[in-house]
């Protein structure tokens, strides 16, 4: 018998080399006003937006851009197309993600009101999983005897909608300066698919097998069959907190939390729920057994609620002179994002620095002055063999 084909997210999937180049030319062009970029403690591969950062004062507009992409088993090229290549999964918790962010706002007297869109997308597989799902895109053989446990959750989604923090800021005798804020956004959904696989799968030999897998799969984009046109829509919100602490010596704490209590609210969605297996036996006319798959479940539109998963994310940055070390740790569902930096202020509000990140093991460049700032990383040079790959990019203009 056939193998069913195992289930995969595309939500954010397609071009990504052409968002960069995009992201470039919008960055070239903040690159030319007058603006302040302030420099951040929290360095991350996740896209995180502070609300603390609208108690810097005065006047002016902002706009940042935040794209990440990146997995564990092979190059990110790769893993949206026919998984060949350089193998190398993890032994437990296999990611891939996708982590895109571009928000521009005013902010006045400590508030801060932005446009705001949003892609994000997490795949989580055990080990098993990620060797099944290769050897279907590669058609190779499934050795004979082998059995793989069925272990897979994926949630991504599309939005844009608006933006509002609110910031405090207040400094101490001792020359401490603390923000704190708070903010909540407003998002209107796009694009959603979510879901899950679980059961298990075996190599019988000869080309057959057997497998009892129960699948859960809502997606926005695809019409399954005998199911009645709609149209998908989504709406929702979160919360985001945030702080950051200066010392008198220059040093500076920052820790952000993101999609607290956050909800996306879909209607109409395209989904289907199915339960396969190969344990239903019958007999012929001569009394043998026959063994064979069964198929069950359900297609409908749907309305659910998406939870958002919390992230929260705290840096801290430590000077020697011109010098400073940059430490940070971000968190999302069941993964953990840790990253190292070494920075020089080689000049009067300009800085260079390069980084480490230990999850998807990518390099980072980070120059800032005073007009603008860019951050690019990449776990090699070549991006069509690249694991992950991302920018970050930002500016603001102060009246």
């Amino acid at each position: 018998m056939r193998q069913r084909r195992p289930v995969s997210s595309d939500v954010g999937r397609g071009a990504p080399r052409r968002a960069l180049r995009r992201f470039s030319s919008l960055l070239l062009g903040l690159g030319l006003s007058t603006a302040h970029a302030p420099a951040r403690a929290l360095e991350s591969v996740l896209a995180f937006g502070n609300p603390a950062e609208a108690a810097s004062g005065g006047t002016g507009v902002s706009a940042t851009l935040h794209y990440f992409i990146g997995n564990d088993p092979l190059s990110a090229r790769q893993y949206q197309d026919d998984w060949r290549g350089d193998y190398h999964p993890r032994k437990g918790l296999n990611l891939g993600l996708l982590s895109a962010r571009a928000e521009a706002g005013l902010q006045t007297a400590g508030w801060r009101l932005s446009a705001l869109r949003r892609t994000e997308l997490l795949i989580e597989s055990n080990r098993d999983m990620t060797d099944l799902m290769r050897l279907y895109k590669t058609r190779e053989a499934f050795a004979a005897g082998q059995r793989y446990d069925v272990d897979l959750n994926y949630a991504g989604f599309e939005a844009k909608g608006w933006r509002l923090d609110k910031a405090w800021n207040w400094k101490t005798a001792g020359g401490h300066d603390f923000s704190v804020g708070a903010g909540y956004s407003l998002l209107e959904g796009n694009r959603v698919r979510a879901g899950t696989a679980q059961g298990s799968f075996a190599s019988l030999g000869g080309g057959n097998y057997g497998y009892a897998v129960r699948m859960d799969d809502a997606y926005s984009g695809k019409a399954y069959p005998f199911q009645t046109p709609g149209t998908p829509e989504g709406k929702g919100g979160s919360v985001d907190l945030g702080m950051e602490w200066k010392t008198p010596q220059g040093a500076r704490v920052e820790a952000v939390a993101n999609d607290l209590l956050g909800r996306m609210r879909w209607r109409d969605v395209p989904g289907t729920v199915a339960n396969a297996g190969t344990g239903v036996t019958s007999t012929d006319a001569n009394g043998y057994i026959v063994y064979a798959p069964a198929l069950s479940g359900r297609n409908a539109r749907r309305d659910f609620t998406q939870k958002l998963p919390p992230r929260w994310g705290v840096g801290a940055e430590m000077p020697w002179r011109d010098f400073y070390v940059l430490g940070s740790l971000s968190h999302q569902q069941h993964a953990t994002f840790p990253l190292l930096a070494l920075g020089w202020k080689f000049a009067e509000g300009w800085r260079i620095q390069a980084d480490y990140d230990l999850r998807f093991n990518t390099y980072g460049f980070r120059l800032a002055g005073s007009r603008a700032f860019l951050a690019l990383r990449a776990s090699q040079r070549n991006l069509d063999e690249a694991r992950a790959y991302g920018l970050t990019a930002g500016a603001s203009w102060m009246f």
